[in-house]
């Protein structure tokens, strides 16, 4: 002990520290693990967490720079690949891997953020078709979100050159592939919005790999997407191609040539319809009239017998009541040798009505007699005078 160099608590963690940051091998160190007690201080940015295995544990720490740059949200439970160094933190004597590459095991890092951030927006609602608003049939104009210099856009105007030349187009130049290429999106996205002139966006870009095409799985992408006042329809890469702007968006098209396709209608086609639509509407409206005249016919046919029926009813009433009225007429019976007096146009109907010397009016069958009354007889007697 006599012989010995005695160490002050500072120098021990000092020489510890000199001898593991200036080990080469320990200045990058690549090692597999699980992450565990994840924490994240929104404060400082930095993410600090314990990787393990098995038998082990290692304290490890993201400063914000680093955690800025990730593709993917860490989680614990999940596996990862890390580079980083040793660090040792001399006032309180113990060492950290500080990590300055990360990517999960099993998946690559922008598949993983790509299916995080799409669970997040669907637990959000962002995905929900109740949602998304109408595409137009017909739009008058569409504003287009691309590149000026890409092949999607000249084929998109070639399709409405071709199929609506009478739609306007109005184009939003915007980054589509990098870092700043999600900004620039959102911001010919509410410059669209913004002017108010177009009656759907048309958000496109041509094929690409993975990495060319991850600008269009950016959050605050999606959310200018979802905010849209005007439909927005998304067509970038090709049909095998997904992006979190797809799933946001009112409409995917699997291309920009097959989203031109959809929204603009050929002129021939719309001619053709129309045409096809009056036809359908004559013959429905020649059904209709026909209809509507048997059914007329049969109303007319049907009021005919009706009316036959109360005229013949009626006559046969008629012909009873004047066979009656005939029948109670004292005169019907003339014809059948009966005879009616009268004085001064006053039936007699009793001798008393009478007197010698009255001038009487018989009528017969055929006319009438006139005579004076010389003689009035009476059932019981008879009396006269000439």
């Amino acid at each position: 002990m006599e012989n010995s160099k005695t160490f002050t608590v500072t120098e021990a963690n000092r020489y510890i520290k000199n001898i593991l940051e200036q080990d080469i091998f320990l200045s990058r160190l690549f090692i597999s693990g699980e992450i565990s007690n994840l924490k994240h201080y929104k404060i400082g940015g930095q993410l600090y967490f314990t990787l393990k295995d098995e038998t082990s544990q290692l304290n490890c720490v993201i400063f914000e720079t680093m955690a800025r740059q990730l593709k993917f949200s860490p989680e614990n439970g999940m596996k990862v690949n890390v580079v980083g160094r040793l660090s040792v933190f001399e006032k309180k004597g113990y060492y950290n891997l500080q990590i300055f590459a990360m990517e999960p095991l099993g998946i690559g890092p922008l598949a993983l953020a790509f299916e995080q951030l799409k669970q997040k927006l669907f637990q959000q609602g962002l995905f929900d078709q109740g949602r998304k608003k109408k595409i137009p049939q017909y739009p008058e104009s569409i504003g287009i979100v691309s590149s000026p210099s890409g092949a999607a856009l000249w084929d998109i105007v070639t399709v409405a050159r071709r199929r609506a030349p009478y739609v306007k187009i109005y184009l939003y130049p915007a980054i589509v592939q990098g870092e700043k290429a999600p900004r620039s999106l959102i911001d010919a996205l509410e410059s669209a919005n913004k002017h108010n002139k177009v009656d759907l966006i048309l958000l496109a870009r041509g094929g690409g790999s993975l990495e060319e095409l991850f600008c269009f799985n950016d959050e605050t992408l999606a959310y200018a997407i979802s905010n849209s006042e005007i439909p927005v329809i998304c067509a970038v890469g090709h049909e095998v191609d997904f992006t979190i702007a797809d799933f946001v968006a009112d409409l995917r098209a699997p291309t920009p040539s097959a989203a031109a396709e959809v929204i603009f209608k050929d002129v021939n086609e719309s001619l053709n319809k129309i045409k096809i639509y009056e036809e359908i509407m004559l013959k429905k409206m020649q059904s209709i009239i026909e209809d509507c005249r048997l059914q007329i016919d049969n109303n007319i046919s049907i009021m005919s017998d009706a009316l036959h029926d109360i005229f013949d009813g009626s006559e046969n009433k008629l012909g009873n009541l004047v066979a009656r009225l005939e029948s109670l007429n004292p005169l019907s019976i003339l014809s059948r040798g009966y005879s009616v007096a009268s004085i001064n146009n006053k039936i007699i109907k009793k001798t008393i009505e009478c007197k010698l010397g009255d001038s009487i009016a018989t009528q017969v069958a055929d006319g009438t007699i006139r005579s004076k009354i010389y003689q009035i007889s009476t059932n019981s007697s008879l009396s006269g005078s000439t």
